[in-house]
């Protein structure tokens, strides 16, 4: 009830929800323990308020532990902090410790997927397969796009016609002349 964890040794830790970015301002700490960053709501608001406090002690450090993701903060962080370290696991690392039914709805669910290297492997998902557009195509164009004037621009939306788990994403795409 008192959202703190308190150890012999004199530390107390302080529990968050990452529903209210602006309960981390005004903290002060050294260290700072991000659980499944990349699925917070408000991942951004709660950076930066995370980040702004974080200015106790010679080397303050911030641990990240999350399913890898595309999501635009990870690789802020990643772009921004130059001596971020990176640290990935398996699902499978961990398997003597993880019960038999378990492992065996995992697989069911994810081992012919395109989730899976995300999902079980740990690895950042660079393409959605599938998509029209891939995010490393973006990155490495090489023209211009700000000299050049368009005369026709069409915006392509295929939308999902259902929402779920198993519903296709929304596809849009801008095509210029």
């Amino acid at each position: 009830s008192t959202a703190e964890v308190r150890w012999a040794n004199g530390t107390v830790g302080h529990i968050i929800s990452s529903e209210k970015p602006d309960a981390f301002r005004g903290a002060s700490t050294d260290f700072v323990w991000c659980d499944e960053i990349a699925s917070w709501a408000k991942a951004e608001e709660c950076w930066d308020n995370i980040f702004y406090g974080l200015r106790e002690g010679e080397s303050p450090k911030i641990l990240i532990t999350t399913t890898p993701s595309l999501h635009p903060l990870l690789r802020e962080i990643e772009e921004q902090w130059p001596d971020v370290h990176i640290t990935t696991g398996s699902t499978y690392d961990n398997i003597d410790n993880l019960p038999e039914n378990y492992v065996k709805v995992l697989r069911k669910k994810y081992e012919s997927s395109t989730l899976a290297k995300q999902e079980l492997y740990g690895e950042y998902m660079m393409k959605l397969e599938g998509a029209h557009w891939q995010q490393d195509w973006i990155q490495r164009r090489e023209v211009n796009f700000d000299d050049i004037v368009y005369k026709r621009v069409c915006v392509y939306v295929d939308p999902a016609l259902t929402t779920g788990k198993k519903s296709d994403y929304t596809g849009i795409s801008i095509v210029g002349k």
